[in-house]
């Protein structure tokens, strides 16, 4: 029986998990240093069809921060204050690490 997308766990809630792994198991922190979209894949996640992108995960330390600037939206269906609501919310994730 092949389940259903809705069956899965969402990009979102794998990510979480590998956060999780990679705080918890160094031998699974340094797999996915080493090779992160087979992991990726191997965790389930999900990549947008015909897109073959290049993953890299940077590990933070207490002193080293990396900030990520995401790719944007599709901007021309979002006005400025939509794209500033956006990356305020994705700045202020990224700022709750440090």
């Amino acid at each position: 029986m092949v389940s259903s997308r809705e069956d899965r766990p969402s990009n979102k809630d794998i990510m979480t998990r590998i956060v999780v792994k990679c705080w918890t198991d160094p031998d699974y922190k340094e797999k996915l240093a080493k090779d992160p979209r087979r992991m990726l894949e191997e965790e389930g996640f999900e990549f947008e069809k015909g897109g073959d992108v290049k993953v890299q995960f940077h590990f933070d330390s207490k002193d080293v921060k990396h900030i990520v600037i995401p790719t944007p939206p599709d901007i021309l269906k979002l006005d400025k204050d939509d794209l500033m609501t956006i990356a305020a919310q994705v700045i202020a994730i990224q700022l709750e690490l440090f």
